[in-house]
């Protein structure tokens, strides 16, 4: 299974992590799926199945559209409100609609509760950070890609981040994340948890993605036979991002810390 980042032994800037070729592939996959999707095109198992219905329900896409929906910390001042309004006062450019995919409302979420401000900063923010979303994702499937792939697909090839770049990598894992949580319809932590105990048995852990007999390309030929569909795919994706996110998150924390100490003294 993956190894999470660590620091390198031979240079402390440099965080690196081991994937097998599988894994390597699977994530470029899925990176690419999310790239496409915030340039308009759907993608990612728009709909993915459960054991108990064909497609999400009414009630399902309403809590996501309430989820997107929920405004951004710190807005809905008054003051700061008509302030903006001023700003954009008697600018013409053409509106830009918001993303009707709940997955991608998550990833440009409205920037404030009232429908007049959010248009606005849409308008004026909505490429630009896509562009900066899509960077900084194909900047990480191009790393992914950069190994050889190796004919032992059990075999863990060292994926190294530099400093520099490791706050893009970890950014476009957690929008890796957002889109597969909104897919499987992930609310609250009781979801997340039933999730990590359903992809983990398949693994043949219990509560360790470590310590998993089986890595990732054996898992996703278990579920094309038994029939466990996307939903065991994507959550197999949703821990490996996340194990990989935390792992390098927990880097920059400790450089952060150390850099902190450095200061003080």
């Amino acid at each position: 299974m993956v190894r999470p980042f660590e620091p390198s032994s031979e240079d402390p800037a440099t965080y690196v992590a081991g994937l097998s070729t599988p894994e390597r592939l699977v994530l470029a996959q899925v990176t690419g799926d999310v790239v496409e999707l915030l340039g308009g095109e759907e993608s990612l198992y728009e709909y993915v199945e459960d054991d108990e219905q064909d497609a999400p329900g009414a009630e399902s896409d309403a809590a996501g559209s309430d989820a997107a929906d929920a405004p951004a910390p710190g807005v809905g001042d008054e003051a700061a409100d008509a302030a903006i309004r001023e700003l954009f006062d008697g600018m013409d450019d053409e509106p830009v609609r918001a993303p009707t995919d709940p997955a991608v409302r998550r990833l440009i979420p409205d920037a404030s509760s009232d429908p007049e401000i959010a248009r606005e900063f849409r308008r004026f923010t909505d490429d630009d950070l896509r562009a900066h979303k899509v960077e900084r994702l194909l900047l990480f499937a191009q790393m992914l890609l950069e190994a050889a792939p190796s004919r032992d697909e059990s075999r863990q090839l060292e994926f190294r981040v530099q400093r520099d770049e490791a706050q893009a990598v970890a950014g476009a894992l957690a929008d890796i994340r957002l889109v597969i949580g909104e897919r499987l319809d992930l609310r609250t932590d009781e979801d997340s948890q039933e999730l990590y105990d359903s992809v983990t048995a398949s693994w043949g852990a219990e509560g360790d993605v470590e310590s998993g007999e089986e890595n990732l390309d054996e898992l996703l030929d278990d579920v094309a036979e038994d029939g466990r569909g996307p939903r065991v795919f994507l959550g197999s994706v949703f821990l490996l991002a996340g194990y990989m996110q935390e792992s390098l998150t927990d880097c920059l924390l400790r450089d952060f810390r150390r850099e902190k100490r450095l200061r003080r003294t």
